[in-house]
């Protein structure tokens, strides 16, 4: 079932301060109205299908008389948080009321603080760009502050639900963005309009040693073979990731935060989904994320091995270039051979992820071992 989607005003708005307790995987922080009654609708929906967090408040607290007031109007927008794809399917779910809203201003703009900080990102700092919000007005609450009272507040729901559903109504909000980045943008920026892409897992694996596709190397010439141009995420800004994203006719990669970004598509892209061994079938966050596109997708589940609960895996080339061709069947394969730089390059990546794997988990059985 979709997310209701709805909006809630208050007038001295309590908001209380952040606690994460990691150990036992809860979070609190919330709105209360002023008679002390917990604000349903301020929490965070966590806990469902493999997410780490719960959602725990008193549903009634005393409310002391000296508490701080912020005047002004407010508008509470969810849980900021830093990490990716966290931020463009959760914390954005709150912006459609923005979108909607456009000529309302704000004084304050309330988030509270998630369990990753609150290190200001390059999306979080665009998006503020793009929907003129002034920084010295944002105000993300953490476990430092203290308890303080709104006395005018406005609370739109949070059309995304982690893993569990959405409101296809917050793809306005990425085609917002999307729209006022390209706007901004000049012609020679907008590279990628009707491209194909493959976004490669390569350079952060060989960063992080997670989730690593060993044949990632081969799998990116396999995607080049059939018209797709190979990109690195990490390696464009996220104004530049919004560009890609909104006019490339066709994603392709591994689940995960970079595919998230097909919500700045336009609706009838296609994207084209690779099997995450920690769950057998599509990822269901990326499954939301794909209704909230609109988009045409595929996905592909081939593996030919896994090993170590799915920290290294090798999908299956020959199904792979099988795939393809039934997706597109009027292109014609450029044709690629295992010359010596395809080997060697294929080797070379081999050869350095196994030294950095070992390492990091060398390192963890050694320090395990200290311990007994």
């Amino acid at each position: 079932m979709d997310v209701k989607k709805q909006v809630s005003e208050y007038s001295s708005c309590v908001v209380t301060p952040v606690f994460v307790d990691i150990g036992n995987s809860f979070i609190s922080g919330c709105l209360y109205d002023r008679h002390g009654h917990k604000i349903e609708e301020s929490e965070r929906f966590g806990g469902f299908h493999g997410d780490h967090f719960f959602s725990q408040n008193e549903t009634f607290i005393k409310i002391e008389a000296d508490i701080e007031t912020r005047f002004g109007n407010s508008i509470y927008l969810g849980h900021y948080m830093p990490h990716y794809g966290h931020f463009i399917t959760e914390t954005l779910s709150t912006f459609w009321y923005l979108v909607e809203n456009r000529d309302v201003k704000f004084d304050w703009y309330v988030f509270h603080e998630f369990s990753m900080g609150n290190k200001l990102t390059e999306a979080f700092l665009v998006c503020l760009d793009v929907f003129r919000i002034p920084m010295e007005k944002v105000v993300i609450v953490g476990s430092e502050n203290k308890i303080f009272v709104c006395d005018k507040m406005i609370v739109p729901s949070r059309l995304w639900k982690l893993n569990h559903s959405v409101n296809i109504a917050t793809k306005i909000t990425y085609d917002f963005i999307a729209e006022n980045i390209r706007n901004c943008s000049s012609e020679s920026e907008l590279l990628y309009s009707g491209k194909k892409i493959y976004l490669s897992r390569l350079r952060q694996s060989m960063k992080t040693a997670n989730r690593i596709v060993a044949n990632e190397y081969i799998i990116e010439r396999i995607f080049e073979s059939y018209g797709f141009e190979v990109v690195y995420p990490e390696s464009l800004s996220f104004r530049n990731q919004v560009l890609l994203y909104s006019s490339a006719s066709t994603i392709a990669g591994a689940s995960g935060s970079a595919l998230h970004n097909c919500l700045f598509m336009r609706s009838g892209s296609v994207v084209i989904e690779l099997l995450d061994p920690r769950y057998n079938k599509p990822a269901p966050n990326q499954d939301i994320c794909l209704r909230a596109s609109s988009a045409n997708s595929h996905f592909y589940s081939k593996l030919a091995i896994s090993v170590l609960d799915s920290a290294i895996f090798w999908y299956d080339t020959k199904e792979m270039k099988c795939f393809l061709s039934s997706i597109f069947p009027d292109v014609r394969r450029t044709g690629y051979d295992f010359n010596f730089r395809i080997l060697s390059g294929e080797l070379k990546f081999e050869t350095l992820f196994f030294l950095r794997f070992v390492r990091k988990y060398l390192g963890k059985l050694i320090k395990k071992i200290r311990i007994l």
